[in-house]
């Protein structure tokens, strides 16, 4: 039976406490993104399900906030266009 000398332990303790930090790390990161991103999908999935009412709360200023942004917008000016669709239509058939 081979016995391990120190410096090996000491590598591979060190070697395994990098593995865990990496996770950890993988697992905040990730969250960190998922979070938004659900957000984001769940004010579009009630867009195309004609809820136009949602809206995404915005608390980054990084790529997923400017996503949410741009589908704020997105949602905003159709809502505008079916209003003034409806306006149209109104006003013309009140003529």
């Amino acid at each position: 039976m081979r016995v391990m000398s120190t410096a090996n332990l000491h590598q591979a303790w060190s070697s395994l406490i990098q593995i865990v930090v990496g996770v950890v790390l993988a697992v905040f990161i990730i969250r960190r993104i998922i979070g938004p991103l659900k957000r984001v999908q769940k004010v579009i999935e009630a867009a195309a399900s004609g809820d136009l009412t949602q809206t995404v709360e915005i608390y980054s200023r990084d790529e997923i906030g400017a996503v949410a942004h741009a589908v704020n917008k997105t949602v905003a000016s159709i809502r505008d266009m079916l209003s003034m669709i409806s306006e149209t239509t109104f006003s013309s058939r009140n003529k």
